[in-house]
């Protein structure tokens, strides 16, 4: 009987063993892959990276977890005890962070369709704007007030505080700023291609052009048959087109 106890003990040492290095082995593979993920996610500007990120932090720890739970079986010591009341503490901040995450993102997501619902332009145009039409945007700026003032000064948008965001509104134009924490700012078309980051349809593109480069706006493209490009003050190519081109 003592040498099955003996036997029986040393397999469950194994198993118990082999099973808290597979947990292990699994969180680090989740982190890894959650890294991984976000380095991609940052480089192409994502949304919700932070988030992704936590939930595979979170979801890494639950497996060291339970492989320290299992540690405990083979060494009953308070240090292995204390080990897993951090892990346990670790976890509930994560999920802290999770729940923080995802409430921003649920208010980026009330803001754009906020910016949906404000539905078409009025017959009425304002005597300060030249904007036609323009698909609504959404720019990362590292200091959405100053960029505000360029939109507010060259092309005579409406500005309006809506939380760390800043919406602009122009005749037809819905443009959204949200805070990139002092990031730097990459253009669409230098993350998708293409040559500039919004069309944006006018009146008098001929006009808006002169006004705009004697306001000392960069012009990278001017004025052709269907428009030209200015630069914002975060870089992006804004193209101006008559209204009714395609």
């Amino acid at each position: 009987m003592t040498e099955f106890m003996s036997a029986l003990e040393s397999t469950l040492e194994i198993i118990i063993t082999l099973s808290i290095h597979v947990l292990e082995c699994m969180g680090i593979s989740i982190i890894l892959v959650g890294a991984f993920k976000a380095i991609y996610g940052l480089a192409r500007r994502k949304p919700g990276v932070r988030l992704k990120l936590a939930e595979s932090m979170a979801l890494a720890l639950e497996f060291k977890l339970g492989g320290e739970i299992l540690r405990t079986v083979q060494v009953r010591a308070w240090s292995e005890i204390a080990i897993v009341g951090a892990i346990i503490l670790l976890r509930g901040v994560l999920n802290l962070l999770i729940h923080h995450e995802i409430k921003i993102e649920e208010e980026r997501d009330e803001r754009m369709r906020a910016l949906e619902a404000q539905g078409e332009p009025t017959a009425a145009q304002p005597a300060h704007s030249a904007l036609v039409s323009t698909a609504q945007c959404v720019f990362p700026t590292p200091d959405p007030e100053r960029t505000a003032h360029w939109y507010r000064q060259c092309l005579g948008y409406d500005s309006e505080r809506d939380g760390d965001a800043i919406a602009l509104s122009g005749e037809g134009a819905r443009i959204l700023l949200t805070p990139t924490q002092g990031s730097p700012v990459r253009p669409n078309r230098m993350i998708y291609g293409g040559g500039c980051d919004a069309v944006i349809r006018v009146r008098d593109v001929d006009a808006l052009q002169r006004t705009l480069m004697a306001q000392g706006v960069m012009i990278p493209h001017a004025l052709d048959r269907d428009g030209f490009v200015a630069e914002d003050a975060d870089g992006r190519w804004l193209r101006f087109e008559r209204a009714g081109d395609n």
